[in-house]
């Protein structure tokens, strides 16, 4: 917006000089909360360096670990896994989706020699039955993977406490 476009939305210069302080004042305020938390980012560099340092490469604390940009989103992601859970669109998008196919022997030609003509396997001597996964299985196989990943997510993240 240019400054003839914001004037001509004021009634007069009163209400023009209002708006720029109150807008002055809101700038003012976001810059001193932008460096209030960059000087704490900057503090908790500082620390997470003198623990990495101070004693060579050794150990880190667990504290200054969880404090690493890196550290902190993958266990943010590991509770994130643990406390997935099915949602109803999910349902509706993977129920009836998975299956397993069993194979089994033909009883019929098995007794009776190969029959091509068998309704069951057509002189083959076997047939595959398809089994639908239950939704119930479903369910608990996701929430089981999402268990395992949270728990792969925080054995990658190497915490090694000094005592």
């Amino acid at each position: 917006m240019n400054y003839e476009a914001w004037r001509i939305s004021f009634q007069d210069s009163e209400q023009a000089a209002k708006a720029a302080f109150q807008d002055a004042q809101r700038n003012h305020e976001m810059l001193l909360n932008t460096l209030t938390r960059c000087n704490e980012l900057d503090a908790n560099l500082q620390r997470i360096i003198a623990a990495a340092t101070a004693e060579g490469p050794g150990p880190l604390t667990q504290a200054a670990i969880k404090e690493m940009p890196a550290a902190s989103l993958t266990l943010f992601l590991a509770d994130a896994f643990e406390k997935a859970e099915v949602e109803s669109s999910m349902k509706v998008e993977c129920i009836g989706e998975f299956s397993i196919e069993v194979d089994h022997a033909c009883t019929s030609c098995h007794e009776n020699g190969s029959d091509e003509e068998c309704e069951f396997c057509e002189g083959e001597g076997s047939w595959e039955q398809k089994h639908m996964i239950e939704w119930t299985m479903t369910k608990d196989i996701f929430k089981a993977m999402c268990i395992a990943k949270a728990r792969h997510l925080r054995n990658s993240v190497k915490l090694e406490v000094i005592q």
